[in-house]
């Protein structure tokens, strides 16, 4: 039966930055569970690590529904959970692991590390608190997706290359559409870079760059209005659409009321707790 769980950060990008906790542990584990066995292989090679524990890989895409008590049944001692780069359970899967590890009275510690919101947040001081991680935009972005959070004073999304030039047209025709933004790019890596501007700036730039370059994963910061739009506002007809709404429908339209992420309402909802 597994006794601890380790959740253990891993560099973004740059091997230098594992600490010597995280290599020291790794070394130490009696398994690792690996969101990608072979990208953890690779990682393992490319960081200078010779680890000859057991690897077994978890299935992010059926994270929430998998069966872990049967898992930690067959893991035994003390296993470490990464991820392919970064911080589990922030933005990467394993949130879930890590609450059913403590549901069922398994003893869990973190080792910190690399998270591209932590970095985006020291590179460019942001634009004060409160600040919305918003994760990854969903793949159809549109300009409500940002309205529901622009009172926060500062907004960190993650994008990708397919999405980033429908993403900033969102941002255009939201409240948000003269913010400050900042985007970062291959951050800890040789080719760092820091771009900032305004929408209109940031679309001409990624236009051009798209012709020529391969753009990876992107982090942006947003200046937000640091107070509620007026989209943002209830209305009695929110109401009486929470009535026939469908689950996830009905999780935006919470998340809108309460000010929950549109993920932890849909988490309330489904598990029909009101604490």
């Amino acid at each position: 039966m597994l006794k601890e769980l380790i959740v253990v950060a891993l560099p973004i990008g740059n091997a230098e930055d594992m600490s010597f906790r995280v290599k020291k542990a790794l070394q130490v584990v009696d398994g690792v569970l690996a969101e990608d066995t072979r990208k953890f292989r690779d990682f393992c090679r490319w960081a200078g690590l010779d680890l000859s524990c057991e690897i077994q890989s978890f299935d992010s895409n059926k994270e929430r529904d998998a069966d872990y008590q049967k898992l930690f049944e067959k893991l035994n001692g003390r296993w470490a959970l990464v991820t392919d780069a970064g911080t589990p359970a922030v933005n990467d899967p394993g949130s879930w692991i890590v609450k059913s590890a403590r549901h069922h009275k398994i003893k869990v510690t973190a080792l910190p590390g690399a998270s591209a919101l932590t970095l985006a947040l020291q590179m460019t001081g942001g634009f004060g608190n409160p600040t919305s991680f918003l994760g990854f935009t969903p793949k159809k972005v549109k300009k409500d997706f940002f309205e529901e959070h622009c009172a926060s004073k500062t907004l960190i999304f993650f994008e990708s290359k397919h999405n980033v030039l429908s993403t900033l047209e969102a941002l255009s025709e939201s409240h948000l559409k003269d913010a400050k933004i900042i985007c970062l790019r291959e951050m800890t890596k040789e080719h760092e870079e820091y771009i900032q501007g305004n929408v209109a700036e940031l679309k001409a730039f990624f236009e051009e760059k798209l012709k020529s370059e391969q753009v990876g994963e992107l982090t942006f910061v947003v200046e937000g209005l640091g107070k509620a739009s007026t989209s943002s506002q209830v209305e009695a007809s929110d109401l009486v659409e929470f009535r026939k709404a469908s689950p996830s429908q009905a999780a935006k339209l919470l998340a809108k009321l309460s000010g929950l992420s549109r993920d932890e309402a849909y988490e309330l909802l489904s598990s029909g707790k009101s604490d």
